[in-house]
């Protein structure tokens, strides 16, 4: 099975859709005064529209199932149709694009759609052709 990484980086201030959507937070939080020995744990807010997420169709089907009842086995290592489309940073994926450029789809198939992104275009400043510091 060929495994396909599209993960990015996570942390506080990453990019994020802007306003209603929260920036994403990640802080320590401090040991609970009961446990009596050291622990270490961690807040993490993230918006599920942050860039990293897991979907359902429920994304944009009201009768879609929410990720939440969905086996955790089912959301690792499936057999994905990757669809490499071509667009403008910040730009949209139009149907058509999906279309032209899907490869043939399976059943039981989950779609990675992979855009020509830049090696660090999870980054908004770079997306946008500004110079990273």
């Amino acid at each position: 099975m060929r495994i396909i990484d599209i993960t990015g980086p996570i942390y506080s201030g990453m990019w994020h859709y802007p306003p209603p959507y929260p920036e994403t937070l990640i802080e320590e939080i401090p040991a609970p005064e009961w446990i009596e020995y050291p622990t270490y744990s961690w807040n993490f807010q993230m918006c599920c529209q942050s860039g990293t997420y897991l979907e359902t169709s429920l994304h944009v089907d009201r009768d879609g199932p929410p990720l939440i009842d969905v086996p955790t086995e089912e959301l690792f290592l499936r057999p994905a149709a990757v669809i490499r489309v071509s667009v403008e940073p910040l730009g949209r994926i139009e149907v058509e694009a999906l279309t032209s450029a899907a490869p043939e789809i399976n059943p039981g198939e989950v779609i990675i759609v992979a855009r020509n992104q830049p090696r660090r275009g999870h980054n908004c400043r770079y997306r946008l052709g500004q110079q990273m510091a």
